[in-house]
């Protein structure tokens, strides 16, 4: 299913760590043509490709992906139903491709830029499928991500969720960085904010785009005490907004986020963090332990209210959060990626997803957990 499609640019990263901003920062790149809301078609890959026909992807892809204003809509979503008819066997990560290509080429852009955290953990089919596309990955220090977090929802805020997958992700971003050196990048938000025309620079280069420092000119978009919105009259990259988790979260929260996302694993992205180094009292060590127990039951409501919303089917549930939790350090050799998908049936029952979410949850928080240094496990002694 092919439509001279344009190339592209996916922006990802964990919550929190300033994917809107930088999605408007490449959006000011002449020819782009960006939309900074959060892209959930990859989350329904599977039961779209479980649909009987390429028409019915595609109408479930024009109803739940922006493609511009209501008339450009809907000559987009026309091509691209016509596309399908022509290609009745085209799977959905096609009519997506074609869908970004299609919107792009009708509001006169010559690339297009979307942004999903998730997208880190659907690289491999991203970047193996979709010749011409490139992907981006923010850093954040996860301290001060699990504080901004925590300051926009001090009570809906999970510890164990955020610093888990920060690990994850960063370990993932690696290793794509690794296979695709030419399409896969990592910014470091603080490199951002410290040095903001050197990485711009870096970040246009590889982008193949000339730079302007008209780009550093975006908004700010979503501050942590505020709700989600560009605030008016604030322009420019704001480089205050770093190493700021001290003012937010206690001893036991930093103590908590330090070993589950281990310290080799930090040290490895932040060495010079001030919590590498931090000792903690015993109270400290007493309430971090509170708080696991008690992320260890709200974890899993997290993950139980996403599987309803999302109502994913039951083995594409379970086959996504076990294949990004629990397996290992997957393979350099870009040859055995998987690049076609399989369709997996659906379930009409929508306990069944969050069954299996549970499930899962459960056996990757295990796995992760004993992933954990022995050095990281002996700093929960009460003394030193």
């Amino acid at each position: 299913m092919e439509t001279g499609r344009l190339p592209g640019v996916f922006v990802c990263g964990r919550q929190h760590s300033g994917n809107t901003m930088l999605t408007h920062l490449i959006g000011r790149m002449a020819g782009c043509v960006f939309n900074d809301g959060e892209d959930v078609v990859l989350e329904h890959r599977a039961r779209l490709d479980a649909l009987p026909s390429a028409a019915e992807r595609a109408d479930w892809i024009i109803a739940h992906l922006p493609l511009g204003p209501q008339p450009m809509h809907d000559k987009v979503a026309a091509e691209l139903r016509a596309l399908a008819a022509q290609r009745p066997h085209a799977d959905s990560v096609a009519i997506f491709h074609n869908a970004l290509s299609l919107a792009a080429r009708a509001a006169g852009g010559t690339f297009w830029a979307r942004k999903a955290t998730s997208y880190v953990f659907h690289a491999e089919v991203l970047l193996c499928r979709m010749p011409g596309v490139k992907m981006v990955y923010l850093m954040r220090n996860p301290l001060d991500a699990a504080a901004s977090h925590k300051r926009r929802d001090p009570r809906g805020e999970n510890l164990i969720v955020s610093a888990l997958g920060w690990k994850r992700g960063s370990e993932l971003a690696a290793h794509h960085q690794r296979t695709f050196p030419d399409r896969f990048h990592i910014v470091r938000y603080e490199d951002l904010l410290a040095a903001p025309e050197q990485t711009v620079g870096e970040l246009c280069d590889f982008l193949l785009r000339p730079y302007d420092p008209s780009l550093l000119d975006v908004p700010l978009i979503n501050p942590a005490e505020k709700e989600y919105r560009i605030v008016q009259g604030v322009r420019g990259i704001q480089g205050d907004r770093a190493n700021r988790y001290a003012q937010t979260l206690t001893a036991a929260e930093v103590f908590v986020v330090r070993t589950l996302c281990t310290s080799s694993t930090l040290r490895r992205w932040y060495p010079k963090c001030a919590a590498l180094t931090a000792r903690f009292g015993p109270v400290a060590r007493l309430a971090a332990l509170a708080i696991l127990a008690r992320g260890c039951v709200r974890a899993p409501l997290q993950f139980l209210r996403r599987a309803s919303v999302n109502r994913m089917p039951l083995r594409s549930f379970v086959t996504l959060r076990l294949r990004v939790l629990l397996r290992p350090a997957v393979t350099d050799d870009a040859a055995t990626l998987q690049t076609k998908p399989r369709p997996l049936p659906v379930s009409p029952n929508v306990l069944r997803p969050a069954l299996a979410g549970l499930i899962a949850l459960v056996l990757g928080m295990l796995v992760a957990l004993s992933r954990l240094q022995q050095s990281d496990l002996q700093s929960f002694r009460f003394w030193t």
